[in-house]
């Protein structure tokens, strides 16, 4: 990387080699430096242009331009009469939801709610923002984790000035372990339960580093 020259292996000589390194990663590497987890002299190297991409709930204003892509992808090969459209109401509801799936999860959220309102032909008014909303579902897990979310949340309160992000961590950290506790640490259940892959829960538990009571 730092001489742009490379060897082939069993060879003796210097290929010259014209490349652009595009690395990207959830993990705070510079704290992972200090802590001997990650090469500095590596981190030195790739930090040349570091861009942080922001989640989905912090940019909510990219919303409303996403839901438009993503309806137009869907009903590109529909008449025009049939291409049904989101309400203030629905647009409301989407742009303050968290996103805990972000880009993905409001992709699949605009598709189930497109493909629901061809059958009645109305505009989309009412988003199903859980897939596994049912009254035949098992009763005890999202409405409960996200009840006692709601009361931890209020009854610790807030003072200001804080840490956003350390908060938002901890807040994230804390749902994970409850919906952890109440699938009985079924990481496939507990990814149902939240709403997001079982990838994406992997991804958030190694983040936090939540295996250890895996």
């Amino acid at each position: 990387m730092e001489t742009q020259k490379i060897q082939r292996i069993g060879s003796n000589k210097d290929i010259k080699v014209d490349v652009r390194t595009v690395c990207a990663t959830h993990k705070d590497l510079v704290l992972m430096t200090e802590k001997n987890e990650f090469r500095a002299d590596l981190l030195f190297r790739l930090n040349v242009f570091p861009i942080d991409v922001p989640t989905l709930r912090e940019r909510a204003s990219d919303i409303p331009l996403l839901i438009k892509n993503f309806q137009i992808t869907e009903l590109r090969n529909l008449p025009k009469e049939k291409h049904p459209q989101f309400t203030q109401d629905a647009y409301r509801a989407l742009s303050k939801y968290s996103w805990p799936g972000n880009i993905r999860e409001l992709k699949n959220v605009v598709e189930r709610s497109v493909y629901r309102a061809l059958d009645d032909g109305k505009p989309v008014d009412v988003i199903t923002l859980d897939p596994f909303d049912s009254i035949f579902r098992p009763t005890g897990s999202t409405d409960n984790i996200n009840a006692a979310s709601s009361k931890s949340t209020a009854s610790k309160g807030h003072s200001f000035p804080l840490d956003f992000k350390q908060t938002v961590q901890d807040y994230e950290i804390d749902l994970i372990q409850k919906a952890l506790s109440a699938s009985q640490f079924n990481q496939k259940k507990t990814a149902e339960t939240l709403g997001v892959t079982y990838h994406q829960l992997r991804g958030y538990m190694k983040k936090y580093e939540l295996f250890e009571n895996d």
